[in-house]
């Protein structure tokens, strides 16, 4: 083989070997940043009741189990960022959490954030501890900012007709 043609053949190929190496590690930085933010919202939102927006898309998307009813709304899914602070505040007028991440996991623009929650609810004027709870969240990213949030844990039914007392909205069955 002609030796200038060897020169240009192992040239090329360290090119798209540097190009796929750092496209790769550019994904890598992108997923650790996400997977960084992900779990910053949730010591945020669950423990001190407050959401810090810069990292979430004006119209975000809010989803609960559907036997789950967010207060003051009374409904598993809110859209925007308005609504999601509110329903944030609401909620910890009732509830102190404990979180321990125990996982997360993340690729590219997905990153699912496994908990396990201590809860305090306050139910008319007593407080009621639940250990162990586990949460998972799964956080959809797009140009760095969290356009959906999925929560999945096990409800709990008496909190729930105590939530739809309080807040004035049906329970369903």
């Amino acid at each position: 083989m002609n030796k200038k043609l060897v020169v240009f053949l192992l040239s090329v190929s360290l090119v798209f070997s540097f190009i796929f190496l750092n496209s790769c590690n550019q994904k890598a930085k992108i997923t650790e940043k996400n997977k960084t933010i992900a779990s910053n919202i949730i010591h945020e939102a669950m423990e001190t009741g407050v959401v810090d927006s810069k990292f979430i898309d004006p119209e975000v998307e809010l989803e609960f189990p559907a036997d789950f009813k967010f207060p003051p709304l009374g409904v598993n899914k809110v859209k925007g960022i308005e609504a999601l602070e509110k329903s944030v505040k609401a909620w910890k007028v009732d509830t102190a959490h404990e979180v321990d991440v125990l996982d997360i996991i993340g690729e590219g623009d997905k990153v699912v954030v496994v908990l396990n929650v201590k809860r305090v609810v306050k139910l008319n004027q007593e407080e009621h501890v639940y250990k162990d709870h586990i949460y998972a969240n799964v956080f959809e990213f797009k140009e760095g900012k969290i356009i959906k949030i999925r929560m999945i844990f096990d409800v709990i039914d008496h909190i729930e007709q105590h939530k739809a007392e309080k807040y004035g909205f049906k329970k369903e069955k």
